[in-house]
């Protein structure tokens, strides 16, 4: 289905959408906040949403990380809902090579999170940035998010970010400078 202004009404369109994010030849962690936000509105169980990522979209998009230079900017929404509604219910020949269990792990719990409680997103959504960037852009800091950095981001966020540290320092913030940049919010 579609709007007047050619807009997908379907909800697994918007689904396949935001898991094609995962796909990108880039730093996906970018790209979780919204994920999360698709995905936790979405009428489909975490169980559901994971078949869905596996089963129709995996197949369709992996060969975009393996390839030397892959698509690292957005695959159009328009390509990415013709090419997996084509190959939806057809038989696999080829398994999925791409794995993405840490990304899903990270996601699923998120959006179990933001679907018990929906103040959790502007949370995440606000801290999230401290993983990603040298000089995170503030937010208001409160116990609420305390508990949430402490219990919920760094556990999932540290390990690859020590990762990437080490791989681009230059870019990547270290585990000091998370920290640093969690201290400097506002109270």
């Amino acid at each position: 289905m579609t709007t007047t202004s050619g807009e997908s009404t379907d909800p697994r369109h918007a689904v396949w959408i935001a898991l094609s994010d995962l796909f990108l030849d880039t730093d996906v962690r970018l790209h979780y906040v919204y994920i999360v936000r698709i995905l936790a509105a979405s009428p489909y169980s975490i169980e559901e949403l994971a078949r869905i990522l596996n089963d129709e979209v995996t197949p369709v998009l992996q060969h975009n990380l393996m390839q030397v230079a892959g698509e690292w900017a957005l695959f159009p929404d328009e390509w990415v809902i013709a090419e997996v509604s084509k190959r939806r219910d057809k038989r696999r020949w080829l398994p999925n090579v791409v794995n993405l269990r840490e990304d899903w792990a990270i996601l699923s719990i998120w959006i179990a999170k933001v679907r018990a409680d929906a103040s959790y997103w502007d949370a995440l959504a606000s801290l999230v940035p401290l993983f990603l960037s040298k000089n995170s852009a503030p937010c208001v800091r409160s116990e609420d998010l305390a508990t949430i950095y402490e219990h919920d981001l760094k556990p999932l966020l540290l390990p690859g970010c020590r990762k990437l540290h080490q791989e681009s320092p230059t870019i990547y913030p270290s585990e000091q400078e998370i920290e640093a940049n969690w201290q400097r919010l506002p109270i």
